[in-house]
């Protein structure tokens, strides 16, 4: 029987037919088609091929140019054929948002600039179990990709607030169909997490139990911005400063669970 990941190898094979090469725009495409088969978003009355479900909340039903985006019209592409073979991929994973988080995503070939690739599954696991993370707690990831974090914790109809931000409206993206896809859409914040002007006060004015983050390791950011943010200097790296916010945001006896290179730890520099 054909594997999960043959079955990808085909839905790649009729992008490249299409002339569509771009591996991060591939899985976009696909985390799109992925909700319109599980009836998960909903569609501008422009977009006749989508499924669509009645919006009653804006924050869980964004705008269309919020969500992942369907491919051209312009471009010659089978998208029925594509879906049947998600649909037969999902089969063999064991679900749409199983086969999204586990398989699609993970078809990157290397890592993105800024560090960006999808935080091995094993790896979340492992950091959700060392931090005790409970249906109870509120949690956030101020860098959260794709995602993996918050998928992660399991989900409860009281289940209280959760909040991924990122820098990247594409990875947010992907964070919103990867969330939907599992069953629920927590507060997803595009932006600068330490930088206020871009973000709501559901981050701004809260304090969580629970932070669990893997950030971009090297990039550069604006030291005068963090440092009036965190009132202290961090230096000029990423992972500085988003873990020094991270341990300002939590909450009294919250703990965080945090991805860094050693170096942070070791080093001898100002952060």
């Amino acid at each position: 029987m054909t594997s999960a990941s043959e079955k990808l190898n085909q839905v790649w094979s009729e992008f490249q037919k299409a002339g569509i090469t771009d591996d991060l725009s591939v899985i976009e495409y696909i985390a799109r088609f992925l909700l319109e088969e599980s009836n998960s978003i909903v569609a501008s009355s422009s977009d006749s091929k989508a499924q669509s479900i009645v919006p009653h909340d804006p924050e869980k039903f964004p705008s269309e140019k919020a969500i992942p985006k369907r491919p051209p019209s312009d471009l010659n592409i089978d998208i029925e054929t594509i879906k049947q073979y998600l649909r037969e991929a999902a089969e063999q994973a064991g679900d749409i948002a199983t086969l999204f988080d586990r398989y699609v995503l993970f078809r990157l070939p290397s890592m993105l600039p800024g560090g960006r690739y999808p935080t091995p599954r094993h790896i979340t696991t492992f950091l959700q179990r060392i931090a005790q993370v409970k249906p109870s707690h509120s949690m956030a990831d101020i860098a959260c990709g794709s995602g993996g974090f918050l998928v992660a914790q399991e989900i409860t109809v009281t289940s209280p607030l959760r909040v991924g931000i990122d820098i990247s409206p594409e990875w947010k993206r992907l964070a919103w169909a990867n969330t939907r896809l599992h069953g629920f859409v927590p507060r997803l914040l595009n932006g600068n997490a330490l930088d206020s002007k871009d973000l709501a006060k559901v981050f701004t004015d809260n304090k969580f139990d629970r932070i669990l983050m893997n950030p971009p390791f090297g990039e550069k950011i604006d030291n005068k911005l963090a440092e009036s943010t965190l009132g202290q200097r961090v230096g000029s790296r990423s992972e500085t400063a988003l873990t020094a916010l991270a341990l300002k945001k939590l909450s009294e006896g919250g703990k965080a669970a945090i991805l860094v290179p050693s170096g942070l730890l070791f080093s001898n520099n100002t952060g």
